[in-house]
């Protein structure tokens, strides 16, 4: 019968285990490690063009800024020339330019805020993103002021001028609104139709909520300067800090 000898297997030391061993856990660590270094390069890049998308809203933000301050600087003027022709008591020689001025109140300019970026990196959590705490600061510091002082003075100012537009059904003829809708009329008439006469204390009223909407808008210029030289101080603290 022939006899089958196993092979002699060397026993390894304590030193190779350990060697292996140390050899494994290195090698999943540097995967980790690596997979790490992927993952925050990755972010670093999304970080680099949310601060860029962040920028690009900001300057639409002061282009607005700056639209919506002409708006009001026009309105002002508006609302002065009509303040001066429906002095009570109204002359009839003022109809017609009372007409012009009453017909061009009838817009209303919001601001649009463009707020895409910060919105997704509220609700995606992605803050951690831009990394500096003072652009993180400022950004919270700029959103705040737009949704808490601007839009609540927004509010207020749309409020009133909705409050007017229903006034004005009561004191004026619309048939005669087009007829002085293009340009300031350059001769004296009076208008037919004109039927405030009736109602001197709705005048009176509507002269004074006028001031009112005037006070609106001489605030919103105001919020509108102040939010174009906080949004252009954050666009550059971007730019800093981020070498843009």
């Amino acid at each position: 019968m022939e006899v089958h000898h196993h092979p002699h297997v060397e026993k390894k030391s304590f030193k190779e285990y350990l060697l292996e061993g140390l050899m494994i856990f290195l090698a999943v660590s540097m995967g980790f490690i690596a997979e790490n270094i992927r993952e925050h390069q990755i972010e670093k890049k999304i970080g680099k063009e949310l601060i860029k998308s962040l920028v690009d809203d900001l300057k639409a933000d002061t282009t607005a800024f700056n639209e919506n301050a002409s708006f009001w600087t026009t309105r002002l003027q508006g609302i002065d020339s009509l303040r001066y022709y429906i002095q009570p008591d109204i002359k009839n020689t003022n109809m017609d330019r009372t007409y012009y001025w009453v017909e061009h109140m009838f817009e209303f300019e919001d601001f649009k805020y463009h707020d895409a970026t910060i919105q997704q990196l509220r609700n995606t959590g992605n803050f951690r993103l831009i990394e500096n705490r003072n652009v993180i600061d400022s950004l919270i510091a700029y959103d705040g002021s737009i949704k808490s002082l601007y839009f609540n003075v927004e509010i207020s100012a749309r409020s009133q001028y909705l409050f007017l537009r229903h006034m004005q059904t009561g004191l004026f003829n619309s048939k005669n609104f087009k007829t002085f809708s293009n340009e300031l009329p350059k001769t004296i008439s009076t208008t037919k139709g004109y039927i405030i006469q009736d109602k001197p204390g709705s005048l009176f009223e509507y002269y004074n909520e006028l001031y009112n909407y005037k006070h609106l808008g001489a605030v919103q210029i105001l919020n509108d300067k102040a939010l174009h030289i906080q949004a252009t101080s954050l666009i550059a603290l971007i730019k800093k800090e981020y070498g843009l």
